[in-house]
């Protein structure tokens, strides 16, 4: 298997400033490619924030897949040739529904894998279909996505590896208090054999 250098991007996410959290992260994407990481990912719901009160809270933030942040991130994929992996909240057409959800692109810019976290966020984001496709082959092996709170539990990991996964990626925001899933991670890892990698948010909603 080929050697891979991962790159987890903790970010210092503002809450509800879009631009300036996109603008950062496209340039720690840049940075990290520039030292040699082939694959990049970016913490859960890293462009809008995390804690929403309802709906309409978090409307003017969410985007769809052919929004600005998909859309230049298939780009910057393209030209430094590397994975990006990335949670946002997305607006699901022609339905209207939202998700937190992560999105993976490629070395050519095409969208790889499609995540919608199944353990949501009640106040405003739709539960992800249990039976989604999470995985994506890689040049050094298959790779699969869940989105913190869902890889705490045995069997979304189960079933990721079940897929054939042999490296999870985890978008997650937890806090500095209460469960340190740090443990729950490695144990996931152990009963089922593969590597896990989670890039957490840093800062205060």
């Amino acid at each position: 298997m080929k050697k891979l250098k991962i790159s987890l991007i903790h970010l210092d996410i503002h809450h509800g400033l879009a631009d300036e959290n996109r603008a950062a992260l496209l340039a720690l994407i840049r940075q990290s490619a520039a030292e040699g990481a082939q694959v990049i990912v970016a913490p859960e719901l890293s462009i809008s924030g995390y804690s929403f009160d309802n709906r309409a809270a978090v409307a003017p933030l969410v985007e769809t897949m052919e929004g600005p942040t998909v859309s230049a991130l298939r780009d910057l994929a393209r030209s430094l040739k590397v994975y990006i992996c990335i949670g946002l909240a997305i607006e699901n057409v022609p339905s209207g529904a939202y998700t937190n959800s992560a999105v993976v692109v490629d070395t050519d810019g095409e969208i790889v894998c499609r995540y919608d976290k199944i353990n949501a966020e009640s106040r405003w984001a739709c539960p992800g279909n249990p039976r989604q496709d999470n995985t994506f082959d890689t040049p050094w092996g298959r790779a699969g996505v869940l989105i913190c709170s869902d890889s705490y539990y045995g069997l979304m990991p189960r079933v990721t590896a079940l897929r054939n996964a042999d490296l999870l990626l985890v978008p997650a925001n937890w806090p500095p208090a209460g469960l340190d899933p740090r443990e729950l991670w490695r144990a996931r890892a152990l009963e089922n054999g593969l590597y896990l990698a989670a890039c957490n948010r840093t800062g205060m909603d």
